[in-house]
């Protein structure tokens, strides 16, 4: 049977028990004695925890010890070290309370759970130096890693054959255009990268046929003709032939930004090769200066100093024994040797300016160019001297502006002077350029020499970042091959149009019809690539802009080149940084820290995009983790520690996607990677790596602890939801459910009143789509049982009930989500504790609000079945009806979406018509009157109340009010129902009735009679007929007699009468009211009590005394909201009392 990889946690757990015993019992007695176990038991029990025996053999408690009490392990592990046992406390979790596989067939513990779990135990058990077991764990983890390794072997090949669509008309960049051959085979030399004036043309060591630098058409075909350099060389072939042109020019860029080669391309057009034996560029560049009279081949005197070659305080010693101290000596004598350099002689042996003398010099060797690069080096050296041979500071600089001057006015004669960029950010430049400069010396030189030549000299700009892109092409790459010239344009085509069609993945710029031809111009480098280095490494310090984008990008191409990749361009996510070749090349420029984070997260059999590869097929096959990874790492950590660094996710897909991604998985990926990495941060949508590790892992550890207990994730979701307002009915005019009865365990929380009331389910309890009443299933159990029964007792207002419960798969999202909320909730709580840097405060702040954010929606997207009784047939049990709630994004909102949900369908009801009740009572009640042809409406509401073939109504208000306007609203005899208040035994007539067509009552009470309309009529007729018997016939009143005048009145005899009787005058009373029955017991007292007072024309004073107690404690929000509506209400005293 093979061996799973629960097997391997659970055998390298004993290896880990044995390796921590004696460390923590030596740490734990140190603190609470030998029988620290039993001191552990005691402190559970005091606690009011179950008691459990500790054994000191038990990896759970010797893990815990490390991590709770990890101050009795100080100066033998460290913090970071310390979160190694939490993490294994998780994996023990796991391991002990889960199965060798899923339920679906998975293993419980995938590859990359399994690796790092092992890793973790390696680490932790070098830690308190148990080697022994340490080796034992790591031989696990070999063979793990060997099986894994074997599997990356075959998902190599499978990469190769699935890099590209078949079908598609794009063609990997290998079959289109080759490498040179110093890239293709490795046998390029860095250096070569990196122009050198001075060995070409001082030393002369590069001035050999092949060179590429000191070879004139070897340098010319390797060249791409920037505009910047056209324009360059124009003007010193015009300068040169005696026209208009620049004497002085100031090649004053950033660092490496082609000053060199600039320099290098004027050395060799005016040296002794003809220019028509140079390549057809170089030809146009010399027929378009329209010279009158060209210069001759070697007749130009040329002159190339390179500061860093000069030393001002060693003269240098020339093979006829002349002595130069200065710069004004070097010139002269590369003009003219010792003839030249008599000119100056004098000046040169004092260090003084020679002024004036230039101009004889210069018009003596004429035509002359002189190329000075690293003036500023060599300048710097003479800051606070006076005792050099080679002048002072300032001499060097009036020199510099004799100079200047003597060109200008010389015809013929050329000055070309390199000057770095401004410091510190200014002109563009950046720390690279800090370099170059050197300090507070190179500052004050490069100040005052630009100060000086600016004066006279042509500021050259140079190549544009699209121009380097050529410039790159053409010294890299060997034109495409014979019949692929079309292809460029091809893949270009492509790349817009799966840009086009995945507009919303990608930057806006793709979208322009100049980034395709930037696609096509940067063949086979994709724009991105280059921008990248361009931006971002070019940034460091040491990375020169042209000769560091050559090198680094020769050995990218390299190493691609060599592995056979198949790709449609080379792109940031293509960088290898798992070579050596590669890593080492950009470890020159990154502190050295930076190489153990590629290792954990970026590149490497182990790293977490590799991993998460290997772990989704759906991302494996294109190795999609690995290219993001990769291609975040090149655009952020060259710029570490600056503001607002990171790459959007659009920026990242841009670097990375190709045709034939499946765009979607770009999103899934790049959040398990920064879910599951160690230095990835997410800040604001921008992603980035960093030197400290971020504190995703921490989380990621808390979470996978929270998942093993969820009861009390689903409490932390309750409590989250009723903070949120989800126990709210609604606003008074929207609302339909009375009461809503929030997340019940057991049916009876779940009170049995009169009223609508929603039950909104226990998070635990989820329904599937298709969920039935003859659904099988934890929740269906629950609700059935809800309708029935309030805990023992017979439930009674079954009509009453309707529920809302969590969809599955939506629950499922949302558990996740609260477990990263309360986990990032426990970070921040915790901050101090787990010292946190800011950085880590501020990202564990940003990642709490997120998910809070998160949490709510996803549980007010939960939420979306309601559940109710219904039936059509009196005799038939009713059962469990559903419909599906319109989703909303508020959990305040969720009775007032579900009670409108039911009202369209007719299932809960604010309004009834008359109508429509009579209709309903003619339906399925007429059974129901008594003998006399009445119902009472109080047994009415408790028929509506029970029955679920009866209207659900909001409450006894909506029914009192539908049938107040019965009489005037049922028309044409539809349903001739009357009212009555009574009914008089002793005359067999309705007291108080009211028909069809006459006023309403003015009150509907329980004893209030729905009379038929045969009775009522019936009633009506026995009442007019026993009136009309009552009247006197006008036959049977005798007439009184006409007098005239008054009558005589005589007075009556006073005789003395009884006594008066006492009067009770007022009447008082109280009563305690049941909480879940409050409104039919005040019905009744309006009814029996209140109605009867105020029909004797009392005077009443009524008074509400409301006492509630809270043992926890009232939520604020009650609170708040409780005080706001008493005094809205005009209470005159209420308040919360405090203990």
């Amino acid at each position: 049977m093979a061996i799973t990889n629960r097997d391997r946690i659970m055998k390298a757990l004993d290896y880990l028990e044995e390796g921590l015993y004696d460390v923590v019992d030596e740490a734990e007695t140190k603190a609470n004695g030998p029988d620290w176990d039993r001191t552990w038991e005691q402190e559970r029990i005091q606690d009011n925890k179950r008691p459990y025996e500790v054994r000191k053999d038990d990896i759970h408690y010797q893990l815990t010890s490390i991590y709770r009490h990890w101050k009795y392990y100080e100066g033998k592990i460290t913090q970071t070290q310390e979160a190694w046992a939490s993490e294994l406390i998780g994996v023990r979790n796991k391991a002990m309370h889960s199965g060798n596989t899923t339920g679906s067939g998975e293993e419980s513990f995938s590859t990359v759970e399994t690796l790092r779990a092992l890793q973790t135990m390696v680490l932790l058990l070098n830690a308190v130096d148990s080697p022994d077991s340490a080796a034992s764990v790591q031989t696990i983890y070999d063979d793990l890693e060997r099986t894994v390794r074997n599997e990356h072997s075959r998902a190599i090949s499978r990469r190769k054959a699935l890099a590209l669509d078949p079908s598609g008309a794009i063609k990997p960049w290998r079959e289109v255009i080759t490498p040179k051959d110093d890239v293709a085979t490795g046998t390029f030399d860095a250096s070569e990268f990196a122009a050198d004036l001075y060995t070409v043309a001082v030393s002369h060591e590069a001035r050999h046929a092949g060179n590429p630098y000191g070879d004139p058409q070897k340098f010319f075909a390797g060249t791409y003709m920037t505009e910047g350099l056209k324009d360059l060389l124009t003007r010193a072939c015009q300068r040169l032939s005696g026209q208009t042109g620049s004497p002085v020019v100031n090649l004053q860029t950033n660092f490496g930004g082609g000053k060199t080669h600039s320099l290098l391309a004027l050395y060799h057009l005016f040296g002794s090769t003809d220019p028509a034996a140079l390549p057809l560029r170089v030809q146009e560049v010399v027929q378009n200066a329209h010279l009158a009279t060209p210069w001759k081949p070697g007749s130009v005197h040329r002159v190339a100093i390179v500061g860093t070659n000069l030393h001002p305080a060693s003269p240098e010693t020339k093979d006829d024994g002349t002595q130069v101290n200065t710069i004004w000596g070097e010139i002269a004598w590369q003009l003219g040797g010792r003839e030249a350099f008599d000119y100056v002689a004098e000046d040169d042996a004092k260090g003084t300016n020679p002024g004036a003398k230039l101009r004889d010099l210069l018009a003596d060797y004429s035509p002359c160019l002189i190329l000075i690069d690293e003036w500023v080096a060599y300048a710097r050296q003479l800051v606070g001297r006076d005792d050099l041979p080679a002048g002072s500071f300032d001499t060097q600089f009036a020199f510099a502006q004799a100079l200047a001057e003597a060109v200008s006015a010389t015809p013929n004669c050329m000055l070309v002077v390199s000057i770095p960029a401004s410091e510190n950010g200014k002109d563009g430049a950046s720390d690279a350029e800090s370099i170059e400069v050197g300090g507070d010396n190179g500052k004050a030189a490069l100040s005052a020499l630009k100060n000086v030549i600016s004066r006279e000299a042509y500021q050259w700009k140079p190549s544009t970042q699209d121009e380097s892109f050529e410039i790159v092409r053409t010294r890299l790459f060997n034109p495409p091959q014979q019949g692929m010239d079309d292809q460029p344009a091809v893949t270009a085509g492509a790349f817009a149009a799966f840009y086009k069609k995945n507009a919303t993945f990608f930057p806006p710029k793709t979208q322009d019809l100049n980034y395709r031809q930037r696609i096509e111009m940067s063949y086979p480098l994709h724009p991105e690539l280059l921008d990248t280095i361009y931006e971002s490494w070019s940034s460091l310090p040491r990375f020169q802009r042209t000769r560091g984008v050559l090198s680094l990008i020769a050995t990218m191409v390299h190493e691609l080149w060599i592995s056979d990749d198949a790709s449609p361009l080379i792109m940031p996510g293509n960088m290898p940084l798992e070579t050596d070749s590669v890593s080492t090349k950009l470890m020159q420029y990154l502190p050295e820290n930076w190489r153990p984070i590629i290792d954990a997260d970026i590149a490497g059999d182990h790293a977490t995009a590799t991993v998460t590869d290997k772990t989704v097929p759906a991302f494996g096959q294109r190795h999609v983790a690995e290219r993001l990874a990769r291609t975040i790492f090149m655009g952020t950590a060259p710029l570490q520690g600056l503001k607002n660094v990171g790459r959007t996710k659009l920026d990242i897909n841009l670097g990375t996607a190709v045709p034939g991604d499946n765009a979607g998985n770009f999103g899934q990926a790049l959040n398990t990677l920064e879910r599951e990495s160690t230095y990835l941060y997410d800040t604001d949508g921008r992603y980035r790596y960093d030197t400290q590790p971020s504190i995703n892992k921490t989380a990621q550890d808390i979470i996978r602890q929270l998942k093993e207990d969820p009861t009390s994730v689903y409490n932390t979701i309750t409590e989250f939801m009723k903070a949120n307002g989800a126990d709210r009915p609604g606003s008074p005019d929207k609302r339909l459910f009375e009461r809503v009865c929030l997340a019940p365990k057991d049916t009876s929380e779940i009170p049995d009143v009169d009223e609508a009331t929603l039950v909104i389910l226990y998070p635990q309890y989820t329904v599937t789509r298709g969920t039935t009443a003859e659904t099988d299933s934890e929740t269906v159990r629950f609700m059935e049982d809800a309708t029935k029964h309030r805990g023992n007792s017979q439930r009674t207002n079954r009509n009453m009930l309707a529920f809302l419960a969590p969809d599955n798969t939506q629950m499922e999202l949302a558990f996740d989500t609260a477990c990263s909320y309360l986990a990032w909730k426990d970070i921040c709580n915790r901050a101090k504790q787990l010292n946190l840097q800011p950085t880590q405060v501020a990202q564990a702040d940003e990642k709490l609000t997120m998910y809070r954010t998160q949490l709510g929606k996803r549980l007010a997207e939960s939420y979306i079945w309601s559940f109710y009784l219904a039936t059509d047939d009196p005799k038939k049990e009713p059962v469990l009806q559903h419909s599906k709630v319109t989703a909303g994004d508020s959990l305040s909102e969720l009775a007032e979406r579900t009670g409108a949900r039911l009202q369209r369908e007719d299932q809960l009801l604010g309004g009834i018509a008359p109508g429509i009740l009579c209709a309903d009572i003619d339906s399925y009640l007429r059974g129901m009157f008594d003998e006399k042809g009445s119902l009472s409406v109080g047994a009415l509401w408790e028929y509506m109340t029970q029955y679920a073939y009866l209207p659900r109504l909001r409450n006894r208000g909506v029914l009192d009010f539908a049938l107040q306007q019965m009489p005037q609203n049922v028309q044409n005899g539809a349903h001739p129902y009357a009212l009555a208040t009574g009914y008089d035994e002793s005359l067999g007539e309705f007291t108080g009735l009211t028909m069809q067509g006459e006023d309403q009552l003015a009150q509907i009470t329980d004893s209030t009679l729905i009379v038929t309309g045969e009775a009522a009529e019936a009633s009506r007729a026995r009442t007019q007929a026993r009136t009309r018997a009552a009247a006197p016939s006008p036959a049977d009143t005798p007439a009184t007699p006409a007098v005239p005048g008054p009558a005589p009145v005589s007075p009556a005899p006073s005789v003395p009468g009884p006594a008066p009787e006492p009067k009770q005058t007022r009447f008082y009373g109280s009563v305690v009211l049941d909480p879940d029955q409050y409104n039919r017991q005040i019905a009744k007292i309006n009814e029996m009590i209140i109605d009867q007072l105020r029909f004797s024309h009392a005077k009443m004073e009524l008074r509400l005394d409301l006492q509630a107690t809270q043992p926890d404690g009232f939520d604020p929000s009650i609170v708040q909201r409780i005080s706001s509506s008493a005094e809205t209400l005009g209470f005159t005293a209420s308040g919360f009392d405090e203990e």
